[in-house]
């Protein structure tokens, strides 16, 4: 009950941070040089231009903007691109979201499967040639982001050996590169945090009575250490995911995904003010509620750590 408690509080606590976001953003991107109908090519008359303020409300105080935005957020309508006429910012967040979450979950499972096995035996195999080959690709892992990653990538695989497509997104081939590119990259750090977790439990008292009773290395190594060693990298996890499953802004950009990661970019260049805070939004409210998720598990993993 008092676990239930907890909860219901941390979600409520939840709302008013999620309004002061969403109120800095909005804010934030109105401050921002230029406006969303600037163009090079042929600027609108300013007829135009007062027809288009107001129909999206831009000639009203900030005041009255954000709460026409909040009318439109309590019917889970995000407002109008300013930039991609006929389409609201929800569509279009429903168009790109479940292609940002398969590439986000593939790449989230990639960098575990890589980094926790990596981790544990250089943790396991501390001091030996083993523990360091494993430090040794865990930073080289990190030392080369995605952003690097995936024009060599490119080169290699698309170009050069024509295994995989260059870029789009279709079938399960053109995942690979970018999934690839975004999970080595979080390999690397999910590694580290690993290892050390690992190393820390494995110094604990209790791990050492554990070994003074004659217990396995097995059930020293998964049933105890495991369990606290993974706590960093559980920490770690609630941004990562949420990073991901929003997509990464420059890969999606590099292999052309259509996901939220090119219409964030888009959207910024173009000053679209709706698409911005929409996205701005979706991305704070999945952080915190990964976070909250984080917590919760973090409780029943260790019951030394008490629900506040």
């Amino acid at each position: 009950m008092e676990r239930l408690t907890h909860i219901v509080k941390r979600i409520f606590f939840l709302i008013p941070l999620v309004l002061v976001i969403s109120f800095l953003a909005f804010s934030l991107v109105r401050i921002a040089p230029g406006g969303p109908f600037d163009t090079e090519r042929k600027p609108a008359s300013p007829e135009i231009e007062r027809n288009l303020a107001a129909r999206y409300h831009l000639d009203q105080p900030l005041w009255k903007q954000y709460l026409f935005f909040l009318q439109g957020v309590s019917h889970g309508d995000l407002g109008a691109s300013l930039k991609y006429r006929n389409h609201t910012v929800t569509d279009i967040i429903k168009q790109g979201m479940p292609i940002s979450i398969l590439l986000g979950v593939l790449s989230f499972g990639l960098a575990l499967g890589l980094g926790v096995p990596l981790g544990f035996i250089a943790a396991i195999r501390k001091g030996s040639w083993l523990d360091y080959s494993a430090t040794l690709l865990a930073l080289s892992a990190i030392c080369v982001p995605g952003f690097i990653l995936a024009p060599l990538l490119i080169l290699l695989f698309s170009i050069h050996w024509e295994i995989f497509p260059v870029a789009l997104w279709g079938t399960p081939l053109h995942a690979v590169l970018p999934v690839v590119s975004l999970g080595v990259y979080f390999a690397g750090r999910v590694a580290r945090l690993t290892r050390e977790g690992m190393i820390t439990a494995l110094q604990s008292d209790f791990i050492i009575t554990a070994r003074a009773k004659g217990l396995s290395d097995f059930s020293i190594y998964f049933k105890h250490a495991f369990r606290l060693g993974i706590l960093p990298l559980l920490s770690y996890s609630g941004p990562l995911l949420a990073d991901l499953l929003t997509g990464s802004f420059i890969v999606e950009n590099i292999f052309q995904i259509p996901g939220i990661g090119v219409f964030m970019v888009n959207s910024s260049l173009n000053r679209d003010y709706t698409m911005v805070v929409g996205l701005a939004l979706v991305y704070s409210v999945l952080l915190l509620v990964l976070n909250l998720l984080v917590d919760i598990l973090y409780s029943y993993l260790d019951p030394r750590i008490k629900l506040q």
